[in-house]
C-alpha cells in the first residue's frame, strides 16, 4: 500500500537528509531549474502514490533525465517516477561529476538564509565573520560551540533560541535571556552553565521566544545547533569545519575523531 510505503521510507529519507546535511558546507549555488506549478500531473500522481509525502512538500522539479523528478520535502529530497510510481533516495551526479542533488540544497538553504530576520536575533560581537546560529541553551553540542565562538574576537554573532522537548528547562533559560535587559549578556551566562544547579531568578516574559521558535520553523530548523558561517550551511558543533570557514584563530582543540555534533527532537 502507498502509505506503508512511505512509512517505511521515511526513516531513510531522514537519514538521506542527515548525511547530505550534516557537517557539510552548503552555499548558494547558481540558478536552477523552476519549480513545477501548483496542481501539475506530477504532484497529482505523486498525493496518488505516496500521499504522506504531501505533509511538507515543499516543491518538484524536473532533472536532466526524462521522467525523473526530484521532490523536496522539509525532512530532505528525493527523486520520484510518476510513470512507474517508483522513488529513488540518493545523490543524482552526472557524467561531469557535478552533484546535482548537492546543488539542489544548496539553493534550498541559500533561499532560507535570505529569509532570516536578523534583527530579531540576539547579536553578539562586531567580528569580520557572520554567524547566525539557531540553539538550546541546555544542548551540550550547543554549549560546545558557545566555548568554541566565546574564545574568538572576529565574529559577529546572531542567536536564535531554539528549545527541545528533551531538555525540561530549555524553554525557561531561553525566555529567562530573551526577556532579560541584556540578552547577549544572560545567553553568555546561561551557556556558561551559571543557572545549571540554581532556580532562575524572576522575569517577567516578553514572548520574544515565541518569535524566534517561528523563524526556526519557518526556516525549517529541525535539530541544535544548526548555523549559517559566512553564508555556509553547517548542521552540529562541527568545530573543524568551523575553522576551515573561519580562517585561522583559536579555539577548541582539534577532535581526534568523528563525534556526534547535534541534538533534535
Amino acid at each position: 500500500m502507498p502509505s506503508l510505503r512511505i512509512h517505511r521510507l521515511a526513516p531513510v529519507l531522514f537519514l538521506l537528509f542527515v548525511l547530505l546535511a550534516f557537517g557539510l558546507p552548503v552555499s548558494a549555488a547558481e540558478q536552477g531549474p523552476q519549480a513545477l506549478s501548483a496542481g501539475s500531473s506530477v504532484e497529482k500522481n505523486l498525493a496518488r502514490d505516496f500521499p504522506q509525502a504531501m505533509t511538507d512538500l515543499e516543491g518538484i522539479y524536473p532533472t536532466p533525465i526524462e521522467g525523473l523528478y526530484e521532490v523536496q520535502t522539509g525532512r530532505g529530497l528525493f527523486y520520484y517516477f510518476p510513470a512507474s510510481g517508483h522513488i529513488l533516495v540518493g545523490q543524482l551526479i552526472d557524467k561531469h561529476s557535478r552533484n546535482l542533488t548537492k546543488e539542489s540544497i544548496d539553493r534550498k538553504m541559500a533561499d532560507k538564509l535570505a529569509k532570516i530576520p536578523l534583527d530579531q536575533a540576539i547579536t553578539i560581537g562586531d567580528g569580520k565573520n557572520t554567524v547566525i546560529e539557531f540553539t538550546d541553551p541546555d544542548c551540550p553540542y550547543c554549549r560546545k560551540a558557545y566555548k568554541f565562538f566565546a574564545n574568538r574576537d572576529d565574529i559577529t554573532l546572531y542567536v536564535f533560541l531554539y528549545p527541545l522537548q528533551i531538555h525540561p528547562q530549555a524553554e525557561a533559560k531561553s525566555r529567562f535571556i530573551l526577556s532579560s535587559d541584556d540578552p547577549a549578556e544572560t545567553y553568555q551566562k546561561v551557556l556558561s552553565g551559571k543557572y545549571d544547579d540554581k532556580p532562575l531568578p524572576e522575569f517577567k516574559n516578553n514572548g520574544r521566544l515565541d518569535d524566534q521558535v517561528k523563524v526556526a520553523k519557518a526556516v525549517g530548523i529541525r535539530s541544535t545547533p544548526t548555523f549559517w558561517i559566512n553564508g555556509t550551511f553547517v548542521q552540529g558543533a562541527n568545530t573543524d569545519l568551523f575553522r576551515k570557514l573561519l580562517g585561522a584563530g583559536p579555539g577548541t582543540p582539534r577532535a581526534s575523531a568523528p563525534e556526534q555534533t547535534g541534538e533534535s527532537q
